[in-house]
């Protein structure tokens, strides 16, 4: 009958088993040996000793996923299961399968716990930051256009971190007022000069402008009429209305510069006898032209215009007759008088 059976050596898979046994003589124990390539079953548990995750660290935007992997060891763990969690689920989630799903900003630790009571474990640091995105700002002629984050300048292009409030203001130039904002190829607004825009997404935002003319309705010259002498001048006034007219500028012109004559800045000189209407045209394309300027030239008459009158008539500059009754400074010059035709001499 067998008594014992005992391993004498190993090599490898294979070993010598050598079996005592005990046949019924007198003899007494007797053995064999026999070489076979036995199967070695250990049956005591082996606890995880180490679990590795990688990657160790990872920065993540919100709503990126990252998978996770865990190494056992020992390999020949028992059982080499997993519990996966999250310190912040609220920042990342992680799935039993090591799946992580940013969330929110902020940071994190992922742990990856053997189940078979080792206690063993392995982690990953995760931060969750916010998505950037480009912002291209732009404005077309007649103006210009600013973008400040937090009181300090951007330039075009930007990258803004997703929720960044830009705060735009558009300046338009001289003679020109707003036309529209443009945020991604739309009109969004035509009425405000400052703006806000908050980063959700790649964004591109322009303003247009537009010409803003207050055109000439009415010119008024003053005087309306005047008389003047030879040789003398007159400067005429031109009340532009209304007083805001974007461009005020005129142009003078007489109906007979022989006559009289007016300068750009409407100073009239009389030139001989007649009469001639001054007017101011504007010249911002309203075409408004003022009423005219009646101005009539006027000479002296001569005191001694005719051999036939004993007495001297003397005419002020408005050609009105000036009596000599009452005035002996007058009378003093009454004398006879002779043209000779090449002059007049006082008798």
């Amino acid at each position: 009958m067998l008594d014992k059976a005992l391993p004498n050596s190993q090599y490898g898979d294979e070993f010598l088993l050598v079996i005592f046994y005990d046949d019924g003589t007198s003899n007494g124990m007797a053995y064999c040996v026999t070489t076979q390539e036995f199967t070695v079953i250990d049956h005591r548990s082996v606890f995880v000793e180490e679990v590795l995750v990688a990657p160790s660290m990872a920065v993540l935007v919100k709503g990126e996923p990252l998978q996770l992997t865990a190494t056992v060891l020992p390999d020949n763990a028992t059982n080499p299961d997993l519990i996966w969690s999250s310190s912040d689920p609220e920042v990342a989630a992680v799935s039993q399968s090591g799946l992580v799903t940013a969330l929110s900003p902020g940071l994190t630790t992922i742990r990856a716990t053997a189940q078979d009571g080792s206690g063993v474990f392995g982690e990953a640091i995760i931060e969750v930051e916010n998505p950037s995105y480009t912002l291209i700002f732009s404005c077309g002629e007649g103006g210009t256009l600013t973008a400040l984050v937090g009181g300090e300048y951007l330039t075009s292009p930007a990258m803004l971190e997703e929720g960044t409030v830009v705060d735009f203001t558009a300046s338009p130039d001289v003679n020109y007022a707003l036309d529209a904002w443009w945020l991604n190829g739309e009109v969004v607004d035509t009425i405000y000069l400052n703006v806000q825009l908050e980063m959700l997404q790649n964004n591109e935002i322009h303003v247009t402008f537009k010409l803003d003319v207050v055109g000439i309705e009415e010119i008024i010259l003053s005087p309306s009429k005047a008389i003047l002498i030879k040789e003398q001048q007159l400067q005429l006034t031109a009340t532009i209305l209304p007083s805001n007219a974007t461009n005020p500028e005129l142009i003078w012109s007489s109906s007979d510069p022989e006559i009289v004559a007016v300068s750009q800045s409407g100073l009239v000189t009389a030139f001989r006898p007649g009469k001639s209407l001054i007017r101011a045209v504007a010249v911002d394309g309203s075409g408004v032209l003022s009423a005219p300027s009646i101005i009539e030239v006027k000479e002296i008459s001569s005191p001694f215009s005719s051999q036939r009158s004993q007495y001297i008539e003397i005419e002020d500059i408005l050609g009105r007759k000036v009596p000599s009754k009452g005035y002996p400074s007058i009378r003093i010059i009454k004398k006879m008088i002779k043209d000779r035709g090449d002059g007049v001499d006082l008798y």
